[in-house]
């Protein structure tokens, strides 16, 4: 089974630390997260183990710590070693070995110095991998990026006089007539703007005049 595969290499390795670089190189072994919940003390975790190992609740816990601490965060651990999965794994599993990470390295279980650089890790190596995920969900979905592209060219491209509705008449002024660099559709459609706001003040200034 899937889930004794990392406990038993896990005691292998305990009982044989000289192949630690040799275990280093291997691909993980599957059910790293057995491992997990032993070093947390999870009961479920440690009877389930017990099962599979014939061992003690004891031995299984401190082999699967010595696992965790001599191959997922050793030194030169990339993001998906440290949270004990490959690229494969989905992200609710990346954030579930994450949460039990940062478990076992809280201070209130464990007070070594060390704990904390290892739970900056940790933490790390989630933020890598989330970031990761989201990219790879965000290119498989081409429309996207795509959207996004042109929402910015059109933001790039739309009139101020369009961006800013409380202007001055000035303001309106200048902004209309330097229509050169806009496709045909809208100069057309900024001279019709422009020939409406014209008549507008004039009707207004003959009302002002005949009025006195």
């Amino acid at each position: 089974m899937t889930e004794g595969e990392a406990l038993r290499a896990a005691i292998d390795l305990f009982y044989l630390p000289s192949q630690i670089r040799i275990v280093r190189r291997q691909p993980l072994p599957k059910g790293t997260g057995l491992l997990l919940r032993l070093a947390v003390g999870d009961p479920s975790a440690a009877n389930e183990a017990k099962r599979h190992s014939g061992r003690s609740i004891i031995a299984n816990r401190e082999a699967a710590v010595f696992f965790v601490e001599q191959i997922l965060l050793r030194p030169d651990a990339d993001e998906y070693t440290i949270l004990g999965l490959d690229h494969t794994a989905e992200i609710t599993e990346f954030r579930a070995h994450m949460a039990l990470l940062l478990k076992w390295l809280h201070p209130d279980m464990n007070s070594d110095e060390n704990r904390s650089l290892m739970a900056c890790r940790v933490i790390d190596a989630w933020n890598k991998v989330k970031s990761l995920d989201r990219n790879r969900r965000q290119q498989s979905e081409p429309g996207t990026s795509i959207l996004q592209s042109q929402n910015r060219f059109n933001l790039s491209r739309t009139p101020i006089g369009w961006q800013h509705h409380k202007m001055s008449s000035l303001h309106s002024r200048v902004a209309f007539q330097n229509v050169s660099h806009l496709p045909p559709h809208r100069c057309r459609l900024l001279r019709i703007l422009k020939s409406l706001l014209g008549y507008t003040r004039t009707n207004r200034h003959s009302a002002q005049q005949s009025g006195k």
